[in-house]
């Protein structure tokens, strides 16, 4: 998550800039705000999935994580970029949204181990769908 994040901070003004130089509209400037965005999306993704084998032994870190992955892509839906991109990102934001929200009410309804384990295997089965879209 350290790359996404790291390669956000950098380019995040530069773009900025660029957008104000160019115009949010430009073509250049859509591309090059484009590759940052999708760089930073397949850098999440590869840590999430990177972190999901070491998730279903640590499942007390899910949740921090999970809501780290989902700051990083908040900062990359705020990009501009591409159509088809926007749209992938916008559904790889959602998976991270459903995670959240089904780790959330595990916490809320129950501290068992079956109720953690159980919801430790969907949430697995669902970041393991990130790499599918």
């Amino acid at each position: 998550m350290a790359k996404a994040e790291t390669l956000l901070t950098r380019c995040e003004p530069l773009l900025l800039r660029l957008g104000v130089e160019l115009g949010s509209n430009d073509d250049l400037y859509l591309n090059v705000s484009s590759a940052v965005a999708n760089k930073a999306l397949q850098l999440t993704i590869t840590a999430v999935n990177e972190n999901t084998p070491r998730a279903q032994f640590h499942i007390g870190q899910m949740p921090a994580f999970v809501n780290r992955a989902m700051e990083v892509m908040g900062r990359v839906k705020a990009l501009d970029m591409v159509a088809e991109l926007r749209r992938n990102v916008e559904a790889n934001a959602k998976t991270l949204g459903s995670i959240a929200g089904k780790i959330r009410s595990a916490q809320r309804s129950n501290n068992s181990g079956c109720m953690v384990t159980f919801v430790a295997i969907g949430v697995i089965l669902t970041l393991a769908t990130i790499l599918l879209h």
